[in-house]
């Protein structure tokens, strides 16, 4: 029997070759990438929020990497005087100035503040206003920032947040209450997060918090639910503090597995 032998053919060369190019083409440009447009999406920008000054937290963000801004230290507020948020540079009191602000636990972008940058930095200062100047929430939720005890921590509220909009939206809320809606994180001891919350005097619902909140943390509740599943198996309470129709109704939905699934 005859082996028969199949010849490649000018055609067959010229795909081939054409392939060949084609890889060494591609791998050239991406070698080309990376060594320059990589370097500039990677490019590190620093943040800084200060009080009065001082630099109290610091972050760095690049086109891959956001940072979170944190919460004011209450001791640092004055009598009377509440934390709106944080502002860039150019921030002035005025109409709709409260919507500029980034607030405790806001997401901070590199692509929305790479213009404010000043040798490499942004800065953010706080803003204390008087309380009668705040402007008033939409609702307010008050949640345990301390994530050994509570099982919560900012990834969790990350994720929970677009859930509960949904919620709010499906009874009425507009696009502008929700952004007037605030979801506000208290660190510390249950002592020392009962006197913030008693003193921002805004908290229509908590969640994570213990038993003991009303006890130990001296906060006046109109109604608690115990041993609710939170974060990596943590059985944790919600307490409802105002008697508004909506707070009801936020109170009774965290209580539902669709909410509970959203802070796991």
């Amino acid at each position: 029997m005859k082996t028969v032998t199949l010849k490649k053919t000018s055609r067959f060369r010229a795909h081939s070759s054409f392939a060949l190019f084609g890889t060494l083409f591609l791998s050239l440009s991406l070698l080309s990438l990376s060594s320059c447009d990589m370097k500039w999406l990677e490019h590190d920008l620093q943040v800084e929020a200060k009080v009065d000054g001082t630099v109290v937290f610091t972050g760095t963000i690049n086109t891959f990497n956001d940072t979170l801004l944190p919460a004011m230290d209450p001791a640092a507020i004055p009598l009377n005087y509440a934390f709106a948020g944080w502002a860039l540079p150019g921030w002035a009191f005025g109409q709709n100035a409260f919507s500029d602000l980034y607030k405790a636990k806001g997401l901070v972008r590199y692509l929305d503040v790479q213009a404010y940058a000043v040798n490499g930095v942004v800065t953010f200062n706080s803003v204390v206003l008087p309380k009668e100047d705040m402007p008033k929430a939409y609702f307010t939720v008050g949640w345990y920032d301390k994530e050994a005890t509570s099982g919560l921590n900012s990834k969790i509220i990350a994720n929970f947040t677009p859930v509960f909009y949904d919620f709010l939206s499906s009874k009425g809320a507009t696009s502008k209450d929700l952004e007037n809606t605030v979801i506000r994180g208290y660190q510390g001891n249950v002592g020392t997060i009962g006197a913030a919350i008693t003193s921002d005097g805004d908290v229509d619902v908590l969640i994570g918090v213990g038993k003991n909140i009303t006890s130990t943390g001296g906060v006046k509740t109109l109604e608690r639910v115990d041993s609710l599943p939170m974060g990596a198996g943590f059985l944790r309470s919600i307490a409802r503090l105002t008697d508004t129709d909506l707070a009801v109704q936020v109170f009774a939905w965290l209580q539902t597995s669709e909410a509970l699934d959203a802070l796991k």
